[in-house]
C-alpha cells in the first residue's frame, strides 16, 4: 500500500515538474525588489504591486483553470510572481529618483557650508 502511495507521489511529481522548476526563476526577482523597497521603507509601491498581481492571479485562474485544471492553478500562481515582479520594477525609476536626488541636495547643502 506504501509502495503504491510513493509510486503516485512520483507520477504526480514528474507531472508538475516544469511548474516546480519555473517558480523560483519567476519569483527570485519579485522577492529581491521587495527587499529593496522594503529597505527603502517603500511600503506604498509594495502594496500597489500586490494588488495590481492579485487582480492578474484572478484573471489568469479565472481563464485557465476550467481549462488546464491544476496547470492552470499553477500557470495563475507563476503569473502571480512575474506580475509582482513586473509591477514592483515600474516603481524603481521613482524609488531612484527620490533616493539620490535627495542625497544629491544633501550632499550640496553641506558642500556649500
Amino acid at each position: 500500500m506504501i509502495y503504491f502511495h510513493v509510486l503516485i507521489g512520483l507520477q504526480l511529481s514528474r507531472t508538475y515538474s516544469i511548474w516546480i522548476i519555473l517558480f523560483p526563476l519567476s519569483a527570485c526577482f519579485g522577492l529581491v525588489l521587495y527587499g529593496v523597497f522594503t529597505g527603502a521603507t517603500e511600503a506604498v509601491p509594495v502594496r500597489n504591486s500586490m494588488m495590481m498581481a492579485l487582480i492578474l492571479y484572478l484573471i489568469v485562474q479565472f481563464i485557465s483553470v476550467p481549462i488546464f485544471n491544476n496547470h492552470g492553478l499553477w500557470l495563475a500562481f507563476i503569473m502571480f510572481s512575474l506580475g509582482r515582479s513586473l509591477f514592483l520594477a515600474i516603481y524603481i525609476p521613482k524609488l531612484t529618483q527620490k533616493l539620490f536626488n535627495r542625497n544629491a541636495l544633501d550632499f550640496k547643502e553641506i558642500r556649500e557650508v
